[in-house]
């Protein structure tokens, strides 16, 4: 079995910063959100090296070793992650987790429906040779996946094929609703080297050096547009505080007010007008 770690949350919680940090570390492999990977490289995504992928050097070299193993990176056969679900024998495999019962009637039609067990043997084989040529070429001995979602997470545990820890990453429920609200998407005190050197403990690993992760710039990876640009210092954004107000933050609050209970996150938070009579 192939040793991953897998960071499982919601869009817009820090994945991308958490695997860029991450992958400084001398044991660990990452390419990002690996479920991207076979999808950008036939549509000619860019690399965080800033080189679109089937131009970049890594990527290359990858993309000949698994032709040696009978694989085709550039193949629309070569299928790591349904991103799109229009078959039913897709949607049935790519359903998001439910329920005990839900999920035990999935398993038993995944695996007598001669269609699904072949669909899904394809995702497990290229899954499992991706991740293994990657730990081959870097040298390190635990990939580091930023999928986030909790259905291919299921498949990967399923195959047999990985053992996986998984890292629940949370933020404030009100500002990932404003990081979506800025993006016309409808709807605490920063510590992170500590959170870093806890994640480590958690994967057996030795800590890893903020600074000197942050200095790693050997990293080709996919996920959100900021693995473009180097990490120059990590700063809590409390904007949404001052922004995110009147109904959509009383919608929000509504919302996320148990969780965030329940992961520390504090009821209430001064807004603009109470921080400057504060002043």
């Amino acid at each position: 079995m192939i040793d991953i770690a897998y960071i499982l949350c919601p869009g817009h919680s820090g994945s991308t910063v958490v695997g860029r940090l991450l992958g400084g570390h001398h044991d660990i492999a990452t390419a990002g959100e690996l479920k991207m990977v076979p999808l950008g490289f036939r549509e000619r995504h860019t690399c965080s090296c800033g080189t679109l992928l089937p131009q970049c050097p890594m990527w290359i070299r990858v993309a000949e070793a698994l032709r040696g193993r009978g694989f085709d990176l550039a193949s629309e056969w070569f299928v790591a992650h349904l991103h799109e679900r229009r078959s039913w024998c897709d949607r049935l495999i790519g359903m998001q987790v439910g329920p005990p019962g839900a999920e035990a009637l999935r398993r038993v039609l995944t695996h007598v429906w001669p269609s699904a067990a072949k669909r899904l043997r394809g995702i497990t084989e290229a899954n499992e040779a991706l991740v293994s040529e990657l730990l081959g070429q870097s040298g390190r001995r635990l990939f580091l996946d930023t999928s986030k979602d909790a259905a291919r997470l299921r498949i990967l545990l399923e195959s047999g094929r990985f053992s996986a820890r998984v890292i629940h990453l949370v933020r404030d429920g009100r500002a990932v609703a404003y990081s979506l609200i800025r993006k016309n998407v409808d709807p605490v005190a920063s510590a992170p080297q500590e959170t870093l050197d806890e994640i480590c403990r958690f994967l057996d690993l030795e800590p890893v050096d903020l600074a000197a992760a942050m200095a790693n710039d050997d990293l080709h990876i996919l996920g959100n547009r900021m693995r473009m640009s180097p990490l120059e210092g990590i700063k809590l954004d409390t904007a949404w505080q001052d922004r995110l107000t009147g109904e959509d933050l009383k919608t929000v609050t509504r919302i996320t007010a148990p969780w965030n209970a329940r992961f520390g996150y504090p009821e209430h938070v001064r807004g603009p007008k109470e921080a400057v009579g504060a002043a």
